[in-house]
């Protein structure tokens, strides 16, 4: 016979965890689109042109892009 109180707070502290994971990779998402955004910005405004920035141009937009849409479809696997 299972005892269904141990059950009940299994199931709420899982929902929890992916509720927070959930969260957290949202807001991991959002934090490197923001910093690819800042640093495009940066870079159109011709901000670092003198420090080298155009050549961590491109890498800047590929892994801000690859974190974007890994972070996502981690949240869409792990959403109830």
């Amino acid at each position: 016979m299972q005892n269904t109180n141990v059950n009940k707070e299994v199931d709420a502290l899982n929902e929890a965890l992916v509720g927070g994971a959930r969260t957290l990779a949202i807001y991991a998402g959002w934090a490197a689109l923001a910093a690819a955004l800042l640093f495009l910005f940066l870079y159109i405004f011709g901000r670092f042109i003198d420090t080298g920035a155009p050549r961590y141009l491109i890498p800047a937009i590929i892994w801000g892009a690859v974190a974007y849409f890994g972070l996502t479809t981690i949240w869409s696997r792990i959403k109830p």
